[in-house]
């Protein structure tokens, strides 16, 4: 008999409990907009940097519809079949799409977006690595204790009689190899950490499907913010490169722009050891916006106008 009373009593909490569980309309919307908002702040940074014309038209077809659906959830229509909405409309008159339908019909869309976005940092970011991993390797082969360069920071050289064997502008990279080798590891490592994202069995599994729950559609948007997150890691890597392999320029750098290193280190965009080419990238890893940077710097074109030709040139040399 107690034995039933307990299993009964087991049966309507947990009836209690499913029932309770259920979220409302009301829930559902809010989630969402504070879901789509962060989205939407996110993604402003992205394509305002490095996003194509195409990209910025459609991020502005985004704001609109969250702005539509925002105007709905504010104006609590969460859902359909209220007994006043139902005596409010006419029988020709057309319902209006909740809050919660409009933000659902947003992220569908967001998918699109986001992998669309994804997919492009991905390919900057191996771009990026490629870039500088020719001299970065170069200099980690180059510059090790037993590359018969190291001996030669110990003996004594006779200015007059023979020049140095070695560059003195960059023998510096004999103590800054191993960092060099650490983000090339950790940045070509990120990379293919964003792509294993695209290749598990979970998300293998739901992109497949042809209709997906909310948890599903948030999961997939998740996934490729993370290969953003991941790509970005990877371009600061390389970033990290070019400052090392630079590092001889700070001088020259600090001249043409009269400023201190504390402002190097706090605004990218004074930071002429990355290339021209690979600023808006540089200032993107900071979540900061290049166009605004850019204006920091007065006549900054005149001043880099020959950067990026120069940049182009000099990618594929190595100076050991």
């Amino acid at each position: 008999m107690r034995t039933f009373i307990k299993l009964f009593a087991i049966i309507t909490l947990i009836s209690a409990w499913s029932g309770l569980s259920a979220v409302s309309p009301a829930v559902v919307s809010q989630e969402d907009y504070v879901y789509t908002l962060s989205l939407i702040r996110d993604l402003r940074i992205i394509v305002d940097n490095l996003g194509t014309n195409e990209q910025k038209k459609k991020y502005e077809e985004l704001k609109t519809k969250f702005q539509k659906a925002t105007e709905e959830h504010y104006g609590q229509n969460f859902a359909r079949g209220s007994f006043l909405e139902d005596e409010a409309i006419k029988p020709n008159e057309e319902i209006p799409p909740t809050s919660v339908e409009l933000y659902s019909d947003l992220k569908l869309e967001l998918i699109i977006f986001t992998k669309e976005i994804s997919d492009g940092y991905i390919i900057r970011t191996k771009e990026m690595l490629d870039t500088v991993s020719t001299q970065a390797i170069a200099v980690i082969m180059e510059y090790g204790r037993n590359s018969g360069l190291w001996k030669y920071f110990f003996r004594p050289i006779d200015p007059l009689v023979e020049k140095k064997p070695y560059d003195t502008k960059t023998y510096y990279y004999f103590f800054k190899r191993q960092k060099i080798e650490a983000n090339l590891k950790n940045g070509y490592k990120c990379l293919g950490d964003a792509k294993r994202l695209l290749e598990t069995p979970d998300y293998l599994y739901i992109s497949s499907k042809q209709k997906k729950t909310k948890r599903e559609i948030n999961f997939i948007i998740d996934t490729y913010m993370g290969v953003i997150k991941y790509c970005r890691q990877g371009k600061r890597d390389a970033i990290e490169i070019y400052h090392v392999l630079n590092e001889k320029n700070l001088g020259d750098i600090l001249n043409k722009y009269s400023i201190t290193m504390g402002m190097i280190t706090k605004y990218p965009i004074y930071d002429d050891r990355v290339p021209e080419k690979y600023k808006p990238d540089a200032v993107d890893v900071e979540k900061m916006l290049f166009r605004i940077e850019k204006a920091r710097v007065p006549d900054y074109d005149a001043k880099n106008k020959n950067e990026s030709a120069k940049s182009d040139e000099k990618k594929e040399t190595v100076n050991p």
